[in-house]
Formats: structure tokens, sequence, C-alpha cells
């Protein structure tokens, strides 16, 4: 059986609909643990909706944060398998289905599903959307999308709509593929399995792995704070550990997008606030493990640089210093490497020769 593991907080109108998607799931052998990180909206009469439709396990607990929140629904879940999706996040009718086939072919991997994106709820001056997101909108919704944009407030879709007639529904306010998804990165399908920061794909919006592999790596570190990097950190102890990382496209979920504050100029798929919660938290991984790999992303995040690039990178400091160095010799060696490459790039561009 698989354990769908889903903190919540404060989101209920979004996990009204995400667990509406969960009702006509081709698949029956699952159970649903819902942990209330502390909300203060209708979570709990939203779950109340669907007692007898869903094998729905309720838990609740002061807001500790989400690390905290998945750990307590790992320890109250039966299954063999977890299956992190979050509250936000609609799933296709053969989730399930798709994720156990995957698990059951190989068990001994993390395996992420494909996310999309779509707007089911509007509020205006309060979403991070881009002009393209909009041109798809007025096309899918015609007149309709002209009037919603003129309100502050408007829900696109119901709960009934979602267990009635999921593909039209979703058709209609569906936005894309999300960014992060390893093809946004630049990282093909078919490289993943060689990408040495694959760990860094791994995140719980959309993914399952054996429930004995994370206990054993010792579940999710709740000394993260705020948004990001505790589920890529949880990834990259279980590929230290031995398990392998490959995408299950076909098991495909939908973010909801919904308010995150004020977008980061540098990037427009961030808040300003999560920008800053991502900041510390990298710094911490890095702190944690002080390894060539923790080097690399948190130098790379903070340097912009491209994902392929900074796997190449790290290509080159396993080559020069194994796991072994001190943040002074990493230093010296990511200096050199990016001097070079500037070199190599300035005498491509200028049709400069290096002389022999």
């Amino acid at each position: 059986m698989i354990s769908v593991i889903m903190p919540t907080f404060n989101k209920a109108a979004y996990l009204n609909l995400t667990l509406a998607s969960f009702v006509r799931q081709t698949s029956k052998d699952y159970e649903i643990v819902l942990i209330d990180d502390g909300s203060g909206d209708g979570t709990q009469a939203i779950a109340d909706n669907y007692k007898n439709k869903l094998n729905l396990i309720r838990l609740k607990q002061a807001n500790l944060g989400r690390s905290a929140a998945r750990n307590k629904g790992i320890s109250a879940s039966s299954g063999e398998y977890l299956l992190f999706n979050d509250d936000d996040r609609i799933v296709r009718g053969d989730f399930i289905e798709r994720h156990q086939s995957a698990l059951s072919r190989e068990a001994n991997t993390v395996h992420i599903g494909g996310k999309g994106r779509v707007l089911t709820i509007w509020r205006r001056n309060q979403l991070i959307m881009q002009g393209q997101d909009r041109r798809k909108l007025a096309e899918q919704l015609g007149d309709r999308w002209h009037r919603v944009r003129r309100k502050t407030y408007a829900e696109l879709a119901s709960a009934e709509e979602v267990e009635t007639n999921f593909e039209h529904t979703i058709e209609r306010l569906f936005l894309g593929k999300e960014f992060e998804s390893n093809h946004a990165l630049g990282v093909p399908i078919d490289r993943i399995e060689d990408f040495r920061l694959k760990w860094m794909l791994g995140t719980t919006a959309n993914l399952s792995v054996r429930k004995d592999a994370v206990v054993e790596a010792g579940m999710f570190d709740t000394e993260f704070r705020g948004w990001g990097m505790e589920d890529s950190e949880l990834c990259y102890r279980l590929v230290r550990n031995g398990l392998a990382l490959k995408e299950c496209p076909e098991a495909f979920n939908y973010h909801q997008i919904h308010p995150i504050g004020r977008k980061f100029w540098i990037n427009p798929t961030l808040s300003i606030s999560r920008m800053n919660e991502l900041k510390r938290n990298i710094d911490y991984f890095h702190a944690k493990f002080g390894t060539p790999a923790s080097y690399i992303f948190r130098r790379a995040f903070y340097d912009n640089i491209p994902t392929l690039l900074a796997n190449e990178i790290l290509i080159q400091f396993e080559g020069a210093l194994g796991e072994s160095g001190t943040v002074e010799d990493w230093d010296s060696l990511y200096r050199t490497i990016m001097r070079s490459r500037r070199n190599r790039s300035l005498g491509a561009r200028f049709g400069i020769r290096s002389r022999g």
C-alpha cells in the first residue's frame, strides 16, 4: 500500500480541490495521511467532507513546520511506500496507479512525478503570473477571463467539477509545465542518472519512495526553516545511501498557483520572502555536509550558475579532489575553473587562440 503524506497549513480552498482529485483514483490501495500544521482557516471542515469518500487519516499539530509535519505523517503511516503530494496539488486519476507501477518495477529508486501549473482561484494583484500565463487563460477561458480578471477574488473550479469532469476542468485552467522540472533546468531525462546534482530535483511536491529508506535516512531535518531545501536535502541523503533517482513523468499533478508574496526580480517565479528563506536553508545545507557537492550547489545558487555548468564543475572537483579538501582548496579550484572558462569564452568570442 502507498501512504500519501500531505501536510497542510491555511490552504482550505486549495486542499478541497486536491482531496477531490483523489476520490476517483483508478487504484484504491492507498491512504492519505493529512497533517494539519496548526491551520486557522476551514481546513478541518474541508477534511470532514471527505471522511466517507477517502481513506483519510487526520493528524493535527501546532505550527511546527513542514518537516515536522511530514515526519509526524510518516510515523503514523501504514504503507510500505510513501508518496509525497502537497496540499495544493491536484492529481490525475491514475496518479496512485502510476507511482505504484514505478515502485513495483524499481523499488530502490526515488521516483519524481511530472508537474504542471493551474489557476483555480483568482486573486487580483496577489499572484505571480507571467504574460504568457495571462495570454493562455485568455485563449482557454475566452470572455470569462476578461470578466474574472476585473474581480478581486474568483473560484474558477469546484470540487464537484474536479471529481466529475476532471479533464475539461484542468484543460481550461492549465498554464503549462512547472519551471522546476528537469527539462527547464536543461537536464535531459536520459541523463538524470549521471547527473551529479540529481538530488536537487527531488522535491516532495510529487515524489514516491520506500518508507524504510526514508526512515533509515533519518526522515526530514526539522532544522530547515521556512521554504525550500528540506526535501532536496532528504533526497541528497537517500542518493548517498545508494538509491537511484528517476523521473516518472506519467505520474502527473498540477500545482494550484497561489499568493506567495512580492516577487523577486532576479527570479520571477519566487517571492522575496521565499528567496530569503531559501538562502538561509542552502547555507545550512552546506554547513551540515561540507562536501564538494554542497559547496558547488551553494556557489551555483549565489553566483547564478546554470545547472548543467554547475554539474560540470562538480565533476572537475571530484576528479581533482574527490570528497576531500578544505574550503580554501575549494575556493582556489573554483576560481581557477571559472577563470579558465571565462578565458576560453573570451577567446572563442574574439577568435583568440591559446598558445601551445
